[in-house]
């Protein structure tokens, strides 16, 4: 079995206390976030008594499953430390911005400020503070402006990893070594793993306790399991749902214990996306493919990619690309209100003659943006 083989990944949580008067305000169905980004409100003492953080409660869950809360600065500031696999968007509450901001505003945890309850004279705060992205004066403002900053972050999440032989030590080549084997490794056992019904119920099973409360995704999982069949498993990686979240967060950490809860899904993607590949490939007039893939990246991110350009690339999940520069590209450029990031731009060459191992498939047909021409690589790929 795939769980005693490989053993299970520790997860890395916090003991949270118990911060708020107000019923139910932080209930948590986890301690631990399974997707990958956790949204963190700060707030002052009037706002703790205020009907409107019930509301902001809601609102927020229904853009982002994993909401946490704070009237505590060193708690808040604790618990941002202790977070190591996800993003954190903060929104602050406008009377405590510049209390808190110098404090939280270098943490690398932190992605993404949005000042809630603002005016004008907060506007001189995003020049000292570049990963301010919005000021927001009431919540339908406030969660437009989080849901278009987390759409940005999903889909233009790096999902691959560069190696620079050259300037790594023995320790980090060894680490290294061993995520490329992992993905091979996890691969093989899954598909050799037989699948059943029961693989199917424990996994809609789980993500159900998961989302429990989240009126959206429990619509989302009833939907999958009263109508999903296997040809549907590439379609369903295409939604923005519970599927597509937790498969990418569970493969970017390698989380064992998450991923053999979702065997069954990834069984059937990764079983489809090489039926796909053989029809993609009598469908191509040549072998050497040139695909592109664009997103945003820190200044420091930056450098390190032009310092990587020929260098080896490992996925740590399903890599998404297109055939088309201008989409890659139009992604990249998408507009973002962060001083501090640039847009980038992946070229990548692949050969098909020289390296056979390599499946990918175009998926155009299934996603609601086919003209984006998206080819999908399956887990697993050096390049």
């Amino acid at each position: 079995m795939l769980k005693k083989f490989l053993g299970k990944k520790k997860s890395s949580t916090v003991q949270i206390p118990e911060r708020l008067s107000l019923p139910d305000i932080n209930e948590r169905r986890s301690e631990r976030n399974e997707e990958d980004i956790t949204l963190l409100l700060f707030y002052d003492g009037e706002l703790t008594e205020n009907s409107d953080l019930i509301t902001l409660k809601g609102l927020l869950r229904s853009v982002n499953d994993y909401v946490q809360f704070y009237n505590d600065e060193d708690e808040c500031l604790e618990y941002s430390r202790s977070i190591e696999e996800e993003k954190i968007f903060i929104i602050i509450d406008g009377p405590s911005a510049e209390k808190i901001l110098p404090r939280i505003h270098t943490l690398e945890q932190i992605v993404s400020i949005f000042l809630y309850r603002t005016n004008s004279n907060y506007e001189s705060l995003i020049n000292d503070y570049p990963k301010i992205v919005a000021l927001c004066t009431d919540q339908q403002e406030l969660i437009k402006e989080i849901r278009t900053a987390i759409e940005q972050v999903i889909k233009q999440t790096a999902a691959f990893s560069l190696y620079d032989q050259t300037e790594k030590s023995t320790r980090d080549l060894t680490k290294e070594s061993g995520s490329f084997l992992f993905f091979q490794l996890f691969k093989q056992i899954l598909l050799a793993m037989p699948k059943t019904d029961k693989d199917r119920r424990e996994m809609i099973s789980k993500c159900r306790d998961y989302y429990r409360g989240n009126r959206k995704e429990v619509n989302n999982i009833n939907e999958f399991e009263e109508t999903y069949k296997f040809s549907e498993a590439i379609q369903w990686y295409t939604k923005d749902a519970f599927v597509y979240r937790l498969v990418n967060k569970s493969l970017r950490t390698e989380d064992i214990e998450a991923l053999y809860s979702l065997r069954y899904y990834i069984s059937d993607l990764c079983l489809q996306l090489a039926m796909k590949h053989k029809e993609f490939i009598k469908s191509l007039s040549s072998m050497n493919l040139t695909l592109y893939r664009g997103f945003k990246a820190s200044k420091n991110d930056m450098q390190i990619y032009k310092n990587n350009v020929g260098n080896l690339i490992s996925t740590n999940g399903f890599l998404s690309t297109s055939v088309l520069r201008e989409v890659a590209y139009d992604f990249a450029r998408k507009p973002s209100k962060r001083k501090d990031i640039e847009a980038l731009l992946i070229e990548i060459h692949v050969d098909l003659n020289l390296v056979k191992t390599i499946v990918l498939a175009d998926i155009s047909k299934y996603s609601i943006f086919a003209n984006e021409k998206e080819i999908l690589f399956d887990l697993g790929k050096n390049m």
